[in-house]
């Protein structure tokens, strides 16, 4: 009897001895839901330390040019985790750098890139779960009065320091349940 045995698997991931994995939460605010037609006006990072950057204007290549060499500065082995990240976050992230001839960083599915909001149901079973709704089923406290579709009429109004302190909550309940899915070895 024959059996069918699959060849060695490699990943395209090159992890290098000695260097660990830095997990680093990543949002991002635009003016719509297409990234053909919409724009990014504000992107956020924060690493499982601390250390939030926000990058932010009226000039988008230049947000999303601060954002690559940031991310690209000291981090060899970064894992980008968001929620919905997938769906959302890298799609206008590489077609938006596209546009603007933005060389960016290519992260693997699944293994340099993972989205919350897959992990925790990867069947959709309900459609359109936020962030909200992770947070109060959790019990972390959420105390931004905004949501992301309030964002185009805010970029429009020049609240500029709204659409920050949004992302700043955004990217700080993206954290705290990326830590509890860790500390309870939802994720390693």
């Amino acid at each position: 009897m024959n059996f069918w045995k699959p060849g060695p698997r490699r990943l395209r991931l090159r992890l290098r001895p000695g260097i660990n994995m830095v997990d680093i939460i990543v949002d991002i605010e635009t003016t719509g839901v297409d990234p053909l037609k919409d724009q990014v006006v504000a992107i956020g990072m924060i690493g499982e330390w601390g250390g939030m950057r926000i990058f932010q204007g009226t000039n988008e290549k230049q947000i999303l040019q601060e954002f690559w060499k940031e991310l690209r500065k000291g981090h060899e082995q970064v894992t980008i985790v968001g929620f919905n990240i997938d769906d959302f976050d890298w799609q206008f992230l590489k077609l938006r750098s596209l546009k603007h001839r933005v060389e960016i960083q290519h992260f693997q599915k699944y293994v340099q890139r993972k989205d919350i909001r897959l992990i925790l149901d990867a069947n959709r079973l309900k459609k359109g779960t936020r962030l909200s709704d992770y947070c109060a089923f959790l019990g972390i406290p959420d105390g931004d009065e905004l949501v992301g579709s309030m964002i185009p009429q805010l970029f429009a109004e020049g609240k500029y320091e709204e659409i920050k302190k949004h992302l700043e909550f955004d990217l700080d309940k993206t954290l705290q349940i990326w830590k509890l899915m860790k500390e309870y070895r939802v994720v390693e």
